[in-house]
């Protein structure tokens, strides 16, 4: 068994004028999706780039109380195609959220990404899928239907919304990218007769642990959960040699490596430190994923095994972000199409799996290479060791080379059985 890991985020966009259809008109119509913002614990950042994204966003969603795992990357992607077809303070919001001075600056973004994350390996892959889904009756612009082609490869389907026959076609597109991993909620695919578009990405991830995990080493053990409560888990070990963790302010963080490009990081809270304590700010985030100082050491670490699903309606959290017009219909999208058309709902759904099996096929490799190689006629020196035990609540994230794809939290690794 591999690693898997994947997400789809639905964006949708609904018409706000009327046609002789037999729509509603624009007199019936809501002046704004059923969105309000929510508060958050800290002051909207500047945001200079994707990193900058993935922290503040992940702090307006974790909080380290639950089960939790967050693809920020689908939600840029997302947010990307949808500022294809923005104008005006609506595409200003965006370009501001997504750290970008315009859309040429987030065009090399987006396609510098792209092209890193499309490369295939031996043991795993990244694959990013986007599709626009446009309604029978309401008409797209067709440059902007050529622009996400070209840009994001995006596939282009018509549908009669406000039918069942729609939700299952996007629903069939969705099983197909995510390997048929996520059945998306039937919430999900309840789309309304005004909707314009949909737009979808997928990001779907795969890799074999480089340092190899054996399922004779499991050690049964107690995990502590979130509200203090114990329950008995199935613990991965193994003793990493010549390993380095850092050590922060009041944690400490190690990396495993794939067999591919990428890794897996853990921040693990000291004895005594909740992950509540040290999640909420953009800034806390970051230093989490950053700070610290390298300790070089033989690591004993102990990892259990763990499956999430997790759902997010992150409308109202984009709202509070900055995306303050374009839930409403004062929103610019005439680049998509002359139906004033604004975003109504934008909704992630994400499942990962982690465990030893299958790793047991690959071949061990170190990430650290060793500096100037001992004498002979000496022994090296003992590197001290340290437990990494991820037996109490800790955040992760899953990195392909250089960019975050996913990010979570684990408070309960029995809670996904």
């Amino acid at each position: 068994m591999k690693r898997i890991v994947s997400a789809l985020l639905i964006l949708l966009l609904l018409s706000s004028v009327g046609c002789s259809t037999g729509k509603p008109s624009p007199a019936s119509y809501p002046d704004s999706a059923a969105v309000e913002p929510v508060a958050l614990g800290f002051d909207v950042p500047e945001i200079g780039g994707y990193d900058d994204f993935v922290c503040t966003l992940s702090a307006a969603l974790l909080d380290g109380t639950a089960n939790h795992n967050l693809s920020p990357l689908s939600v840029y992607i997302a947010l990307a195609m949808a500022a294809e077809g923005a104008n005006g303070q609506t595409l200003a919001d965006l370009l501001n959220l997504l750290g970008c001075s315009d859309l040429d600056a987030l065009h090399t973004r987006t396609g510098n990404m792209i092209t890193k994350l499309s490369r295939k390996t031996e043991t795993g892959e990244v694959k990013l899928c986007n599709s626009l889904w446009m309604s029978d009756v309401f008409p797209l612009s067709g440059s902007y239907r050529n622009s996400l082609a070209e840009l994001y490869q995006a596939d282009a389907e018509t549908v009669p919304f406000g039918t069942e026959a729609a939700g299952k076609r996007i629903a069939a597109w969705i099983g197909d990218k995510t390997n048929g991993l996520i059945t998306p909620a039937p919430e999900a695919m309840q789309f309304d007769a005004l909707t314009l578009a949909v737009l979808l990405n997928t990001v779907y991830f795969r890799d074999q642990w480089a340092w190899r995990f054996y399922e004779s080493e499991n050690k049964p053990g107690t995990f502590t959960c979130a509200n203090g409560t114990e329950t008995n888990v199935d613990f991965m070990h193994r003793l990493l040699k010549d390993a380095y963790v850092y050590r922060g302010d009041g944690f400490l963080r190690c990396s495993l490596p794939f067999e591919g490009r990428g890794y897996m990081t853990f921040v693990l809270p000291d004895e005594g430190i909740a992950l509540d304590t040290l999640l909420g700010t953009p800034e806390k985030l970051q230093a989490l994923l950053e700070s610290g100082a390298r300790m070089d050491a033989d690591v004993d670490l102990l990892l259990p095994k763990y499956s999430i699903s997790d759902q997010f309606e992150l409308s109202d959290v984009l709202c509070s972000l900055g995306l303050t017009d374009a839930f409403t219909n004062n929103a610019d999208f005439s680049g998509m199409s002359d139906m004033q058309p604004r975003l109504d709902r934008v909704f992630q759904e994400t499942v990962l799996e982690l465990n030893e099996l299958g790793v047991e096929a690959a071949a061990y490799t170190s990430i650290d290479a060793p500096g100037e190689a001992a004498p002979w006629d000496t022994e090296p020196t003992p590197l001290p060791l340290i437990e990494f035990h991820l037996d109490r609540p800790f955040l992760f994230i899953i990195y392909a080379g250089s960019i975050p794809l996913f990010i979570g939290t684990v408070t309960n690794p029995s809670a996904g059985e």
